[in-house]
């Protein structure tokens, strides 16, 4: 028996600083300067756009409007590097913290 595989047809476009990336049919990708930033998904119809957190930015009727306020909602975007800044430390300890906890099991389950 053989299996066929098709992979979808990966398309890339830049529009401005943005490049867009149709991963698959009704599902694109946007990055700006390598990082990615957002994505629109067409769901009965419409377009629906959520950023680079997942968060829903809105329904839209047509992709260039879709694209349009994603752009949109990332220039208006007001983040704070000094209020992101103490997540990432607390990230970090707690997986080093983890990490240990994990280690210290692996070497006293044999005597447990």
């Amino acid at each position: 028996m053989t299996i066929a595989m098709t992979s979808p047809e990966v398309t890339t476009r830049t529009v401005g600083r943005m490049t867009w990336t149709t991963v698959d049919r009704g599902f694109s990708v946007a990055s700006r300067d390598g990082e990615y930033v957002g994505c629109i998904d067409e769901v009965a119809g419409a377009y629906v756009v959520r950023d680079s957190r997942n968060t829903p930015v809105g329904r839209y009727p047509t992709i260039d409007d879709a694209r349009h306020a994603l752009r949109d909602a990332l220039e208006t975007a007001q983040i704070d590097p000094e209020r992101e800044e103490p997540w990432r430390r607390v990230a970090a300890v707690t997986a080093v913290v983890a990490g240990g906890a994990l280690l210290t099991a692996g070497v006293l389950a044999p005597w447990l």
